[in-house]
C-alpha cells in the first residue's frame, strides 16, 4: 500500500510543470506577442511614400550619398540632413538610412517604412523586459505594452520615416536601462561593458540620450542601497565620460557653428518658457488620444484636461506616500526627457509628436507602479483585461490615422484639416501643387498660410514665384520685395525680381537687381547673362557685349551669352 502511495507520489511530481521553465516559456510568449502585435498594426505603412515633410531634405536629397556604403564614416562628421545645415546630430539614423537603401538596392521607400516598423517592435520587446525589471506581473507588463505600442500619440513615430531617431534612441535607452538593472543586481562585468556600448550607441541616435547617466543615477540613489563612492561606480562614471566627450566634439565638428543655421528654430531657455504648454497637452492627449494632429497646433482645451490630469497625480502622489520615491523617479523620466526636446523649438510648429515615445514610459511606469495592489493580485485578472480593450480602441484608432501617412497629399490634406491655423502645412502643400505645375492652386494655399501668419519670409518668395509662372509679375514684385525684407542678401531672389521687372518691360529696374545679385555673387553666371539682355534691349550693345563676355569666363560656350554677343557685335558695326 505504502509502495502504491509512493508510486502516485512520484508521477504526481513528474507531471508538474518546472515553474522556472514555466515562466521563461510565458515570457517568450509574451515577447512574441507584444513584437507580432505592433509590426502587424504598422505594417501597411510599408506601402506608403514620403510626406514632403524633412524625408525629402533628408532622404530624397541625400539619395546618391545613402546609396554608398563607403560613406558612413561621413555620416558621424555631418549633421542629419548630411550638409551641415541644422542643429541635429543622428549619424546612427543616416547609417540605418543608408543601409536600407543598400538592402532594398531600390530608391523606393518601403525599406524605410518597414525598417521603423520592425525598429518599434524591438521597442516593444524592450518595453516589455523593462517593466519586468520592476517587478509588475508578466501579464499587466504584457497588457500595458500593448497599450503603450498601440496608443494613436504614438503614430508618427512610426509611419513617419525622420522619426527614426527617435526609435533608435528609445531602443538604446531602453537597453541602456536594463542591462544597468541588471549591472546592479548581478554586478557582472559583461554586464557594465554592454551597458556602456548600449548608452554610446544611444548618444549617435539622438541628442537627448545624454541625460540618461542623470536617470540612471536617480534609479540607483532610488531603487539601491549600495553606496554612491565606490570603486565600481567611479569606473561607470569614467566610462560615461569618454563616451561624452568623445561624443561632444565630433557632434561640434559636425554641426559647426550653430549661427550660420537657418532661422527655424528658437534655441535657448526661452524656447522651454514657449513649449511649457507641451507637457499637459501631451499628457493629454496620452490618455485622450482622439484627433491626433499629423502637424499639431496648441489647444486651450487639451491645455484646461492636462491641467486637470496633473492635479489629480499631484493627489494621488502625496496619497501614496509610501512609494514617493518610486513615483518620483517615473515623474523624472518623464521630464528629463521631454524637457531637452523643448530647448528647440520651431518658429511654425507648436510640437511634434514622435518626441513623446520614450518619455511617455515614465507616465506608463508611474500608473503600474501606483496601481492598487489588490487590482493586480484579483483572479479574474480585471487589469489586464482592461488593458486589452484599451489596446483594441487604440488600435482601431491608430488604423485610422494611418492613412494621413500614406502620401503627400493626404498628409498635408490631413495636417490642414486637424489644424487650420497651420501656415506651414499651407506653404508645404502649396510647395507639392508648385512642383506639380498647379501654379494657382499653389498660390492659393500661399496666399492662406501667408494670412495665416505674415512672419514667414518664404510664404512671400513662394507666392512671387507662383505669380511670376502665372504671368501675374505686376502682384509677384511687391512679394518679391517682402521677402527681400526678410533675405536681403539672397542673390537670387534679385534674379527673380529682375526677370519679373523685365517681363514687364522695366529693363533698368531690372538691370538695377542684377546689379544688385552679382555684387551678393560675383559668380553667378545667370544675373550677367540676364543683365547682358536688359542691356540690349535698352540697347547698351557695349554694355551687353561685357555682361557675356563674363558669362563666357564662368561658363565657357554658353549659347545665350553668345548669341547676344554676336548680336550686339552686328548691330554695333551697323551703327
Amino acid at each position: 500500500m505504502a509502495k502504491a502511495q509512493q508510486s502516485k507520489a512520484n508521477q504526481k511530481t513528474h507531471s508538474t510543470t518546472n515553474p522556472v521553465i514555466e515562466k521563461k516559456q510565458t515570457i517568450w510568449l509574451s515577447l512574441l506577442i507584444v513584437f507580432i502585435v505592433p509590426v502587424v498594426l504598422y505594417f501597411q505603412t510599408t506601402s506608403y511614400g514620403l510626406t514632403h515633410f524633412d524625408d525629402d531634405g533628408i532622404i530624397t536629397n541625400n539619395m546618391s550619398f545613402l546609396s554608398n556604403l563607403k560613406n558612413i564614416p561621413q555620416a558621424f562628421s555631418n549633421d542629419a540632413y548630411v550638409g551641415k545645415t541644422s542643429e541635429f546630430y543622428r549619424p546612427l539614423q543616416t547609417m540605418t538610412y543608408m543601409l536600407d537603401v543598400h538592402f532594398s538596392n531600390t530608391t523606393d521607400t518601403w525599406m524605410f517604412h518597414l525598417t521603423n516598423v520592425l525598429l518599434f517592435g524591438l521597442l516593444t520587446c524592450l518595453l516589455f523586459l523593462f517593466l519586468l525589471r520592476f517587478s509588475i506581473p508578466s501579464s499587466i507588463a504584457l497588457a500595458s505594452t500593448l497599450v503603450y505600442c498601440a496608443n494613436p500619440l504614438f503614430t508618427s513615430t512610426v509611419a513617419w520615416i525622420p522619426a527614426r531617431g527617435d526609435l533608435l534612441l528609445t531602443v538604446f535607452s531602453l537597453l541602456t536601462l536594463i542591462l544597468f538593472i541588471d549591472y546592479l543586481k548581478n554586478r557582472k562585468t559583461i554586464f557594465l561593458i554592454s551597458h556602456w556600448i548600449s548608452f554610446t550607441i544611444a548618444l549617435y541616435c539622438k541628442e537627448t540620450a545624454a541625460f540618461l547617466p542623470f536617470l540612471m543615477l536617480l534609479y540607483f540613489l532610488i531603487f539601491t542601497k549600495n553606496k554612491l563612492i565606490e570603486k565600481s561606480n567611479i569606473i561607470t562614471v569614467i566610462l560615461y565620460a569618454i563616451s561624452g566627450f568623445l561624443w561632444f566634439w565630433m557632434r561640434s565638428k559636425a554641426i559647426g557653428d550653430v549661427s550660420d543655421k537657418p532661422d527655424l528654430f528658437q534655441v535657448g531657455f526661452m524656447s522651454v518658457l514657449k513649449s511649457i504648454r507641451i507637457m499637459p497637452e501631451a499628457l493629454t492627449s496620452f490618455f485622450l488620444p482622439v484627433g491626433i494632429a499629423v502637424i499639431p497646433g496648441f489647444s486651450n482645451i487639451r491645455l484646461i484636461v492636462g491641467i486637470v490630469i496633473i492635479a489629480l497625480f499631484i493627489f494621488f502622489i502625496f496619497k501614496n506616500k509610501l512609494l514617493l520615491k518610486e513615483q518620483l523617479f517615473c515623474i523624472f523620466w518623464f521630464l528629463l526627457l521631454l524637457v531637452p526636446t523643448m530647448f528647440f523649438r520651431h518658429l511654425y510648429i507648436d510640437f511634434l509628436c514622435h518626441r513623446f515615445i520614450l518619455p511617455f514610459i515614465g507616465i506608463l511606469l508611474l500608473i503600474l507602479i501606483v496601481l492598487p495592489k489588490h487590482w493586480i493580485n484579483h483572479k479574474t485578472n480585471f487589469v489586464p483585461k482592461v488593458f486589452i480593450a484599451i489596446a483594441i480602441i487604440f488600435s482601431i484608432l491608430t488604423v485610422k490615422n494611418l492613412h494621413s501617412y500614406s502620401s503627400q497629399s493626404s498628409f498635408y490634406d490631413a495636417a490642414i484639416a486637424q489644424n487650420p491655423n497651420s501656415s506651414f502645412s499651407y506653404n508645404n502643400r502649396g510647395t507639392l501643387k508648385f512642383m506639380d505645375k498647379d501654379y494657382q492652386g499653389a498660390l492659393d494655399d500661399f496666399t492662406k498660410a501667408a494670412s495665416v501668419n505674415n512672419t514667414i519670409a518664404e510664404t512671400y518668395l513662394n507666392m512671387a514665384l507662383a505669380q511670376s509662372n502665372l504671368n501675374n509679375f505686376k502682384d509677384a514684385v511687391p512679394n518679391y520685395d517682402k521677402y527681400i525684407s526678410f533675405r536681403p542678401k539672397k542673390a537670387e531672389t534679385y534674379v527673380n525680381k529682375g526677370m519679373a521687372l523685365g517681363s514687364m518691360g522695366d529693363f533698368k529696374g531690372a538691370i538695377t537687381c542684377f546689379t544688385k545679385a552679382i555684387s551678393l555673387d560675383s559668380n553667378m553666371w545667370g544675373a550677367y547673362g540676364d543683365r547682358a539682355i536688359a542691356k540690349f534691349q535698352i540697347k547698351d550693345y557695349k554694355g551687353a557685349i561685357i555682361d557675356c563676355d563674363k558669362v563666357l569666363q564662368l561658363k565657357p560656350n554658353e549659347p545665350r551669352a553668345t548669341e547676344i554677343k554676336a548680336k550686339s557685335q552686328e548691330l554695333i558695326q551697323k551703327q
